[in-house]
């Protein structure tokens, strides 16, 4: 079975490698989970920042303990 050149080989590592990026939908900036991005913590949660223009990406809460 021969593969089309657009379809990534599974061996290879890019097919996860696409699944762990993060995009900046302000600037297009690209960069894995774990790359270059800014992560601000505070009492409230956590922000995952792009570095090249400020948007935050992601915006996460953190829950109280449930009583």
């Amino acid at each position: 079975m021969s593969r089309s050149p657009s379809t990534p080989d599974p061996d290879d590592g890019s097919a996860a490698d696409e699944k762990m990026a993060l995009f900046c939908r302000s600037c297009g900036h690209r960069s894995s989970l774990d790359g270059d991005w800014l992560v601000r913590e505070g009492s409230d949660g956590y922000r995952i920042v792009c570095p090249d223009c400020g948007t935050v990406i992601v915006d996460q809460p953190v829950f109280g303990a449930l009583a």
